[in-house]
């Protein structure tokens, strides 16, 4: 009797940790990018520099210079993360980009963390984890007003805690884009699949989510120094709602840039841990070199996200005017 009762607690708590445990590789769904966070993370159409990497690979191709991206971020949860990448021009109409990205929780028990499941839980117990993502896009134009695009990550976790000692896993996952400048002048179109992929070692509930997303974003120079775009994406996640992502940003003569964002989608996840779904950044640019900012509040620690992009030699475009 007495060893039943003992294999039936250790099954309780197999299932509990089995529970709690689950949040390997969840940072892969969150946004990359000071100016995408800025935005909400409407960049499906929008994304047209390095940071399509992350967003629609399908951008990459509006990247013509070799160009470089620095991030560092903290969350709401005291969670820190790091990405770095590099784009280099490979032909007349082709963009290659090469990244890392590195996250650790902080080991602190009582926070609200996003889960693999698109969830935020409270994890009662400390939580040791060390994720990273290397990936690789490559975004061409088929034609002048079209281009399209392709992604591929590797995922690499290692995370413990006082019930699971050591747990491992590994993935891979693609991405597909596609972006579209219309007729209308200002309009650009795009669409993108996530999480195309499978887990290769460790726990099948951890696979990610296979997410579709729709993206409409509009631009006007309003002067020679003065430009506004608006952005909308319609994301879904295979079993959840449909959510909405909306953003603007307002660039100073090329200096300075300001942007807030909306993001419905992460509001309609469980345990939401921020004070409602907007966030604001800004941009300062000077001679090839652009720091981005964002901060998005929460009652526990506001999300903070600071990236640096900056731009080497000359451009595909000037390269073509010299042969000629």
């Amino acid at each position: 009797m007495r060893i039943l009762k003992t294999m039936l607690l250790m099954a309780v708590l197999n299932t509990a940790v089995g529970a709690q445990s689950y949040r390997e590789g969840a940072f892969i769904l969150e946004d990359i990018g000071a100016r995408n966070l800025g935005v909400g993370g409407a960049m499906t159409a929008l994304a047209n520099d390095i940071g399509a990497l992350y967003t629609n690979p399908a951008g990459l191709s509006s990247v013509d210079q070799y160009t470089s991206f620095l991030e560092i971020g903290n969350s709401h949860a005291e969670d820190q993360w790091a990405a770095v990448s590099f784009a280099i021009p490979i032909q007349k109409r082709a963009t290659l980009a090469l990244g890392y990205r590195g996250f650790r929780t902080n080991s602190q028990s009582g926070v609200s963390r996003l889960t693999n499941s698109g969830t935020y839980r409270n994890f009662g117990q400390p939580l040791e984890e060390d994720d990273s993502v290397l990936e690789i896009a490559f975004g061409r134009f088929v034609r002048s007003d079209l281009s399209v695009g392709a992604g591929f990550k590797y995922l690499r976790f290692h995370a413990s805690s006082l019930s699971v000692p050591f747990e491992r896993s590994t993935s891979y996952y693609g991405n597909l884009g596609v972006r579209y400048n219309s007729a209308i002048k200002g309009i650009v179109l795009g669409a993108r699949v996530d999480n195309i992929g499978t887990k290769v070692q460790g726990p099948p509930s951890t696979r990610l989510p296979l997410t579709t997303s729709v993206g409409l974003s509009w631009g006007r120079l309003r002067s020679t120094a003065h430009y506004v775009v608006l952005s909308a994406d319609l994301v879904k996640i295979e079993d959840q709602s449909l959510g909405f992502k909306a953003g603007a940003e307002y660039w100073f003569a090329n200096l300075m840039a300001i942007r807030a964002g909306y993001n419905g989608v992460d509001s309609k996840r469980p345990g939401y841990p921020y004070q409602g779904q907007w966030s604001m950044g800004m941009s300062l640019s000077f001679r090839g070199t652009l720091f981005d900012f964002v901060a998005i509040p929460s009652p526990e620690n506001t999300k903070v996200s600071g990236s640096l992009r900056m731009t080497f030699g000359e451009g595909r475009k000037s390269r073509r005017n010299k042969k000629r």
